[in-house]
C-alpha cells in the first residue's frame, strides 16, 4: 500500500540551485518504494515538473524585504549599495553585520512559516499523511516541521544537506551562536530521525542531538548516465559552479600550470581551462597574474542542461576540496554532477575525508593535496591526451551507480517505514 509523506522544502526545481536536486531526486523515485510525496515550497521562478505533487507558498527573504524598504537594488549587496568596496572594517560594516545577526534569526526565509504552515495543517488535517520530511537549509524548514510534528503526532525526519549552528560557514558571534544551539536543540529533539549527507557531518550531529542520526548521500539522476557526448578536440579542464574563496584554493593549478608552460612541458595551443559560473573579479586577477589570460576562459552561468553537457565533452573536471580538515564530510552537488559526467575528476585540496574516499571507491578521479602530487598527475592526463586523444575514463560502472537518486530515495523510503511502523506500532 502507498504511503504519503509531506516534504517541506524551499528550494526545488526550476530554483537554480543544487539544494534543488536532492528534493527533486525524492519526489521522482519515491513512489518506486512506496511512497508518495507532496512538496511544500517557496514560489518559484518558473513551473514545476508536472510529474510531481509541488504545492508552492509565497516566498520570503528579509534581506530583500529590507533592500525594497530603502529602494535599494535587489541585485546588489548592502555594502555595495552604500560604496563600502574595502576590507569589512568600517562602522558600516559593524551595523550591517549586526542588523543581519538580529533580522536573519534563526535565517534569512524565517517568515516563509507564517506562508507554510496553514497549507501544510489543511494537508495533515485529512489523516492522509504518515510521515514528515523537512530539508534544510532554510532552517526555518526544520521549525515548521517540529510544531507540525508537534500538533498532529506524525512521524518526523529532519535531514541536513548543510548543518545549522555547526556548519564551517557559520559567520554570526557568540551571543547568537549560544541562542541557536540551543534553538537547533529544542527544534531536533522532537524528530524522529536525522538525516545527512556524508559521515563526518552525522557525527557532528550525533555530539549534538539524541535524535538518531542516517547517513544518506546526496546524487544524480541515473537517468543522465545514458547521455553520451563527444569530447572537446583540445585538454580541457573544467570547472563549474561557485568557488569558495576562503576555504578552496586554485593556485596549486595555476602555479602547476604556469610552471608547465614554462618548460614547454605543455603546448599552450593543446590546452584550455574554463570557469563556468558567477564569479568576483579576484578570479579574473589572479590569472592575469598568472599570465594564463591566454588560456584561461571564465564564462557566466548558463543553464544547468548545457552544463551537463559541457561537463560530458571536457577531457578533465576540476574539483577544488574544502582546505580544512575538519571540514572533511563536506560533499558537495558538484561530485555528483561530475561522477554521472563519467569524466576524470581532479580534485585539489585536502587528501582524506568523504570526497577522497568516494574516488577511491568509485576510481572516478584522483586527488592531489601537494604540488608535486598535482604536478605528476596532471602530467600523466596530459601525456595521455597526447597519446590517445582523449583522457581516458576509469571509474567503475557498479560503484558509481551507488550514488544515484533512486537509491538515495531508496534509503529514505526505509527510513520512512521504520519511523511510520514504530509510529503505529
Amino acid at each position: 500500500m502507498t504511503k504519503k509523506v509531506l516534504i517541506i522544502a524551499y528550494h526545488f526545481p526550476p530554483r537554480p540551485s543544487v539544494a534543488s536536486l536532492r528534493i527533486q531526486g525524492l519526489a521522482k523515485y519515491l513512489p518506486e518504494y512506496g511512497w508518495e510525496p507532496t512538496i511544500i515550497t517557496a514560489k518559484l521562478p518558473g513551473k514545476p515538473d508536472p510529474r510531481y505533487h509541488v504545492i508552492e507558498t509565497q516566498d520570503s527573504d528579509i534581506l530583500l524585504e529590507w533592500k525594497r524598504r530603502f529602494g535599494l537594488s535587489a541585485d546588489k549587496t548592502f555594502r555595495e549599495q552604500l560604496g563600502q568596496t574595502g576590507k569589512n572594517d568600517t562602522i558600516v560594516d559593524l551595523l550591517l553585520q549586526f542588523a543581519k545577526e538580529i533580522l536573519a534569526y534563526p535565517d534569512y526565509n524565517k517568515k516563509w512559516y507564517s506562508y507554510v504552515m496553514p497549507t501544510a495543517r489543511e494537508l495533515l488535517k485529512t489523516g492522509e499523511y504518515e510521515a514528515i520530511l523537512s530539508s534544510a537549509g532554510p532552517y526555518t524548514s526544520h521549525i515548521i516541521a517540529h510544531d507540525l510534528k508537534k500538533e498532529f503526532g506524525i512521524p518526523w525526519i529532519a535531514d541536513f544537506r548543510d548543518l545549522w549552528t555547526q556548519n564551517q560557514s557559520y559567520s554570526y558571534n557568540s551571543v547568537r551562536k549560544f541562542f541557536e544551539s540551543r534553538l537547533e536543540i529544542s527544534t531536533l529533539n522532537n524528530a524522529d530521525a536525522i538525516t545527512t549527507v556524508s559521515e563526518p557531518l552525522a557525527q557532528k550531529l550525533r555530539r549534538l542531538h539524541h535524535t538518531p542520526v542516517y547517513v544518506i548521500t546526496n546524487g544524480f539522476d541515473p537517468e543522465i548516465l545514458n547521455t553520451s557526448i563527444p569530447m572537446t578536440k583540445k585538454f580541457t579542464i573544467t570547472y563549474t559552479g561557485r568557488i569558495y574563496r576562503n576555504v578552496m584554493n586554485l593556485e596549486p593549478l595555476f602555479r602547476t600550470i604556469q610552471k608547465f608552460l614554462q618548460n614547454r612541458v605543455m603546448d599552450p595551443s593543446d590546452i584550455e581551462i574554463n570557469f563556468w559560473g558567477s564569479f568576483e573579479p579576484w578570479l579574473k586577477d589572479m590569472v592575469l597574474r598568472y599570465q594564463l589570460d591566454h588560456i584561461v576562459l571564465i564564462h557566466n552561468y548558463v543553464p544547468r542542461q548545457e552544463i551537463i553537457k559541457i561537463q560530458r565533452e571536457s577531457q578533465i573536471l576540476l574539483l577544488l576540496t574544502w582546505n580544512d580538515p575538519d571540514e572533511q564530510g563536506i560533499l558537495t552537488g558538484k561530485i555528483f554532477e561530475y561522477l554521472a559526467a563519467r569524466r576524470p575528476i581532479l580534485a585539489i585540496g585536502y587528501a582524506k575525508g568523504g570526497i577522497y574516499e568516494m574516488l577511491e571507491d568509485t576510481r572516478g578521479g584522483y586527488i592531489a593535496e601537494t604540488d608535486i602530487e598535482l604536478e605528476s598527475v596532471l602530467l600523466d592526463m596530459y601525456l595521455k591526451f597526447k597519446e590517445n586523444g582523449a583522457v581516458a575514463y576509469t571509474g567503475v560502472n557498479e560503484k558509481v551507480q551507488k550514488y544515484g537518486h533512486d537509491e538515495m530515495a531508496r534509503k529514505f523510503a526505509e527510513l520512512g517505514d521504520t519511523v511510520s511502523c514504530t509510529q503505529h506500532s
